[in-house]
């Protein structure tokens, strides 16, 4: 892959690194059983595999916003800067757990998953592209079931990407 490939998949390994860097594996899996630890992922790509334990994070990227372009200066004669808006969710599911109900552990999960991924927490490295900002879009809980719950936190993702200007 080259250093000049781009689109907004890159988003997808940043928030495995921060997912990864906030500890937010150890945080799931010690409400597991220590049989099913290391053996499935606490955060998952659009589903999670068969059996995964409870609590687990379903992590889903929607249609990417894109068309808002932006050309001034000097180099608007060569360049082009395209924004890119990125939501996100993540969607924590969960079961009672110990003396607490599915949807307290969801709050707790919930509120550790938010602090790691705060609009003023530090930008993804998007490289070659550019992190402009993330946006909270509001968070809420649904029950799945007579024990289980969901908690679930939407952001946007707003990417800058420069680009070639074409010419013709």
């Amino acid at each position: 892959m080259t250093a000049d490939v781009r689109g907004s998949y890159l988003l997808d390994s940043a928030i495995a690194r921060r997912w990864e860097s906030a500890g937010l594996d150890s945080v799931f899996e010690m409400f597991w059983p220590a049989d099913k630890r290391g053996r499935f992922e606490s955060l998952n790509d659009h589903e999670a595999r068969p059996e995964t334990p409870f609590p687990y994070c379903i992590y889903d990227r929607t249609e990417v916003f894109s068309g808002r372009n932006h050309s001034a200066g000097e180099a608007s004669a060569v360049e082009e800067i395209m924004y890119e808006d990125i939501p996100i969710e993540f969607h924590i599911h969960t079961k009672p757990a110990g003396t607490r109900d599915g949807r307290a552990v969801a709050v707790e999960l919930l509120c550790i998953v938010q602090a790691a991924f705060d609009p003023g927490a530090e930008l993804f490295d998007l490289s070659p592209d550019r992190h402009e900002c993330t946006i909270a879009m509001g968070d809420w809980f649904e029950r799945e079931g007579d024990q289980e719950w969901m908690g679930v936190l939407a952001y946007t993702v707003r990417m800058e990407s420069t680009y070639n200007r074409v010419t013709g």
